[in-house]
């Protein structure tokens, strides 16, 4: 016959509770007390490879993410401040480019008020009266609208002039009263 090995008294190392077991290699009463000393023990580890020295202060500290390599954010900012120093030190020539490139040259400025202008003219405001704002339109305008209200629909004719459809019928109106 085999013989049987005798069972001894253990003691949990997670709970702490007394068991028994045939085997002399048992630590653990149940399965949960095995998977929480395997989840602790991971998280040890884990720690452990998550202790890290700031590049900038030497200062010890815990990552919370696995690229992090600045103890904090003033760190973090204090190695951006002086890698952008170093950028420029050493790339003059390409950085004066780049700055002259994104600069606005005075031609496209002087462009951009003469449209800016336009677009205030053509939206600019005559007068309040009883809450309701009249808007004026051009000479050019009136024109315009009188000449080519029924030839085209009056959507093409407000697109053409950059304005709303009932402000266009609205002026042709008034222009009918007045003629």
């Amino acid at each position: 016959m085999a013989e049987h090995k005798k069972s001894k008294n253990k003691v949990c190392v997670i709970c702490g509770t007394l068991f028994r077991s045939m085997h002399t290699y048992a630590k653990y009463c149940s399965q949960p007390c095995k998977d929480k000393a395997r989840h602790t023990q991971e998280k040890i580890k884990k720690l452990a490879l998550r202790k890290r020295y700031c590049k900038i202060c030497n200062k010890e500290f815990i990552a919370t993410n696995a690229r992090q390599i600045y103890c904090s954010a003033e760190c973090r900012n204090i190695h951006n401040a002086q890698n952008i120093k170093n950028w420029h030190a050493n790339n003059q020539e390409q950085y004066q480019a780049r700055k002259k490139a994104y600069s606005v040259k005075p031609e496209v400025r002087q462009k951009k008020r003469r449209i800016h202008k336009k677009e205030n003219d053509a939206s600019r405001i005559e007068s309040i009266s009883e809450g309701v704002y009249k808007t004026l339109y051009t000479q050019e305008e009136d024109n315009y609208i009188l000449a080519y209200y029924k030839q085209f629909t009056k959507k093409e004719l407000a697109q053409a002039l950059n304005r709303t459809i009932t402000s266009v019928q609205s002026r042709y109106k008034k222009l009918q009263k007045t003629s």
